[in-house]
C-alpha cells in the first residue's frame, strides 16, 4: 500500500471510528477520534466535514459537563473550530450546518453570560 493509500485509509478509519460514537452519542470518543483525525491528516478530504463534526461534538460534550465554567469553555472551543471551518474552508458543503450551529452555541453562551 502506497503511503497516500496508507493515509486514506487512516483517515477514512478516523472519521468512521468518529461518525459511529457520534450515532451513539459518545461525544468524549468523537471528539477524541476527529482531533486524532485533524492532527495527524490536516491535508485530508475529510477536514473540512470534521471540523464541523468535532465542534457539533464538542458542544453536546458541553451539555453532559456539571461544572457551568467547564461547559462554556467546552461550547467556546466549539465556536472556534467552526471558526477555523470558516477561514480554512468557505466553499464547504457544511458552512451553512456551521452556521447554524455557530448560532446555536452563541446564543447559549450569550444566555450565560459570555458573549
Amino acid at each position: 500500500m502506497t503511503s497516500g493509500a496508507q493515509e486514506k485509509a487512516g483517515d477514512a478509519n478516523l472519521f468512521d471510528t468518529a461518525q459511529k460514537a457520534i450515532c451513539q452519542k459518545q461525544w468524549a470518543q468523537a471528539v477524541d477520534s476527529l482531533k486524532k483525525l485533524e492532527k495527524n491528516f490536516p491535508k485530508s478530504d475529510y477536514c473540512c466535514e470534521s471540523l464541523y463534526w468535532l465542534s457539533y461534538s464538542m458542544n453536546k460534550l458541553g451539555d453532559s459537563i456539571d461544572d457551568m465554567n467547564s461547559r462554556l469553555e467546552q461550547k467556546q472551543k466549539a465556536v472556534q473550530n467552526l471558526g477555523t471551518l470558516f477561514k480554512n474552508y468557505p466553499k464547504c458543503v457544511w458552512v451553512k450546518d456551521a452556521t447554524i450551529l455557530r448560532i446555536e452555541i452563541a446564543e447559549y453562551l450569550i444566555k450565560n453570560g459570555l458573549g
